[in-house]
């Protein structure tokens, strides 16, 4: 008996150790744990949902983080507008409640007309029932395909009709500048702008010396709507169209040397090369994550509706 019982209490000292020792143990790594998160700094994008972003990435992660009033100062707060929370103004919780006061007919025309709520009339005047109260400002409805090719381009926000049409997406609720939107828009050019005229003249050479048609020429028009009418023109004939016309009778000619022009005098990029190569007319100019806009002349930036039909 007396060995048993020395046994067990043995059996009993080596338990109580061991769940010790495991205590011990997660204590040791909750502590750990903590000391980490204090010292390793919180994940960061620079770039939210919306597309606000910071300009200087490295900049705003070290300085909003170990600064708690880094956003106070302007340097800070302009190239750091998304860790700064600048991008969108702050909404109003509360509205008066004449804010929602709507006719008493609302409730029975959501029921009877399908999508009554996506229609610019009605989110204003039955705004308790369309859920709009606290919308003061945003784009239009009836707008939608315009506002959203706005967003992906916001060039077009240089024009009044588009920003009458799509306020939210053009600032003008947020009431921001043309330029300070503009910044949001990447500065890149196309492709085909990086080639010089010389590099246009000697294709087109290629092109006709060897009996190819010259793309994006030879399609059916209202004034050409066959072949034996396209062909009928001597210019596309002799030409633009010279495969589809079957008009080299003795099969291309051999390649030649490219030629070799004098130097352009300096070059002043019309409206629409200005729309299509911006970059390079130096309409803008890449600023780290953000562009910088010349707003001067809307001109360059889309087309005028007004212009063309003079």
């Amino acid at each position: 008996m007396a060995k048993f019982m020395i046994v067990a209490a043995f059996g009993f000292a080596v338990l109580c150790g061991l769940a010790y020792t495991g205590l011990h143990r997660e204590k040791e790594r909750e502590r750990v744990l903590t000391e980490l998160k204090a010292v390793l700094p919180p994940s960061y994008e620079a770039c939210d949902a919306t597309g606000c972003c910071d300009e200087l990435p490295s900049f705003c992660r070290e300085a909003v983080a170990q600064f708690s009033d880094g956003c106070a100062y302007e340097s800070v707060a302009g190239r750091c507008q998304k860790s700064c929370g600048k991008c969108h103004p702050p909404v109003p919780d509360v509205r008066p409640e004449t804010a929602c006061a709507e006719p008493p007919t609302c409730a029975r025309l959501k029921d009877a007309i399908d999508g009554m709520c996506d229609i610019d009339s009605y989110r204003q005047q039955c705004r308790s029932t369309c859920g709009t109260c606290l919308v003061e400002c945003e784009d239009k409805r009836l707008h939608k395909s315009h506002c959203d090719a706005a967003k992906k381009d916001l060039r077009l926000c240089a024009s009044s009709r588009t920003r009458e049409r799509c306020p939210g997406t053009c600032g003008v609720c947020s009431k921001v500048s043309l330029k300070d939107l503009l910044t949001r828009q990447p500065c890149a050019d196309p492709p085909q702008c990086a080639r010089s005229e010389d590099d246009i003249v000697n294709e087109a050479l290629t092109r006709y010396r060897s009996c190819l048609d010259f793309e994006g020429s030879c399609g059916f028009t209202d004034a050409r709507p066959n072949k034996t009418a396209l062909c009928s023109d001597p210019t596309y004939r002799d030409t633009l169209c010279r495969a589809t016309c079957n008009s080299c009778p003795n099969g291309p000619l051999p390649p030649r040397e490219p030629l070799v022009l004098p130097p352009s005098p300096p070059h002043k990029c019309s409206d629409t090369e200005a729309r299509n190569c911006p970059r390079k007319c130096g309409v803008c100019r890449p600023r780290g994550s953000r562009s910088d806009w010349d707003t001067s002349d809307s001109d360059r930036l889309v087309p005028n509706v007004d212009n063309l039909r003079r």
